[in-house]
């Protein structure tokens, strides 16, 4: 596959780029929500001692199961097969909800099977102009989202609430886990906790505790 990015920037410049974007600050996010599930644990679990154990020699084929069954591009195989090797989790990955593809490459893929997956999970196309400026592809795409692009993206979507997970604070995130792995304490005494760890310039009215417990339970059931 060629090169689609400019000449002259070097790789780890384009990685950084890539991971500025919201689309893959949002794939990030929905990663973050599906390592809570108790399902997700069980099939890390899973794939682990059939590797361990000798019924699975191949991470790779596992680990591509393991990205089928939860909607996730190929772009998140290397980082995925980190987590269940190591246990690790790093973010710095380039995975996206969108990518950019040359079309001499494009139509190469069209021919090869083994972009099928690629092909389901970034179903819409949209060919750009080599004069095309940037102000005039923005406007198209925002005009022609509702109209064009939406009804395909429906006519694809699985099962799945990587769409929903939203692009909030890290620190947000990390108040309602810390609320949710206390939730067995009474409320005032997590108010408490809460304060203490987060500062009183942070701290959350009682009943608004009882509301994000709610939520999050919800998100780990749902992803």
């Amino acid at each position: 596959m060629r090169k689609t990015f400019h000449k002259n920037l070097p790789a780890n410049e384009v990685k950084k780029v890539l991971m500025s974007t919201t689309g893959h600050r949002k794939l990030v996010n929905y990663l973050k929500e599906l390592f809570k599930k108790e399902s997700f644990k069980k099939d890390i679990r899973d794939i682990r001692i059939r590797l361990k154990t000798g019924l699975s020699s191949d991470l790779m084929d596992e680990t591509v199961k393991l990205l089928d069954k939860y909607h996730l591009e190929f772009e998140c195989l290397e980082f995925m097969m980190t987590y269940v090797t190591d246990n690790e989790f790093i973010e710095e990955f380039i995975g996206n909800m969108l990518f950019i593809e040359d079309i001499v490459d494009a139509k190469e893929s069209l021919s090869n099977e083994s972009n099928s997956i690629t092909d389901e999970k970034f179903p819409v196309v949209i060919r750009v102009s080599p004069y095309a400026s940037e102000r005039d592809i923005l406007d198209y795409v925002k005009k022609m989202y509702s109209v064009f692009i939406l009804p395909i993206q429906e006519r694809y979507k699985k099962q799945t609430t990587l769409g929903k997970v939203k692009n909030k604070r890290q620190f947000i995130q990390d108040r309602n886990d810390y609320i949710y792995e206390n939730r067995h304490l009474p409320r005032k005494e997590i108010m408490r906790l809460v304060t203490d760890k987060f500062g009183g310039e942070y701290s959350i009215d009682y009943g608004y505790i009882g509301k994000i417990i709610s939520l999050e339970s919800k998100k780990r059931k749902e992803l």
